[in-house]
């Protein structure tokens, strides 16, 4: 799976597990009839505050408040960023760089 294929199915479930509200432990089993396609973007691109995604974009985390991805950048650095999550026909931005 490429990276951007990557990117799609993490943006796609993220979404899915926002709508349906999962959050504790006993959340029933996601079903691949849970899912739904809402659309996708791509990640900043280059070197940012000294780190970059490429090799990386690990670490996925949901920040509910600020509708933003937390993640870690390239393997050799480990540094994490905060990146926005765009609306439909917006670009993405970093909120906190590496």
């Amino acid at each position: 799976m490429s990276r951007l294929q990557l990117s799609f199915f993490f943006a796609s479930l993220l979404s899915v597990m926002i709508s349906i509200g999962i959050a504790s432990g006993d959340a029933p089993l996601l079903q691949l009839s849970d899912l739904e396609y809402q659309g996708a973007f791509r990640v900043p691109q280059g070197t940012i505050g000294g780190s970059t995604l490429n090799y990386g974009g690990t670490g996925l985390t949901y920040n509910p408040a600020r509708n933003s991805l937390f993640l870690v950048g390239h393997d050799w650095d480990q540094a994490s960023a905060e990146i926005s999550i765009p609306s439909q026909n917006e670009s993405e931005s970093f909120l906190e760089p590496f």
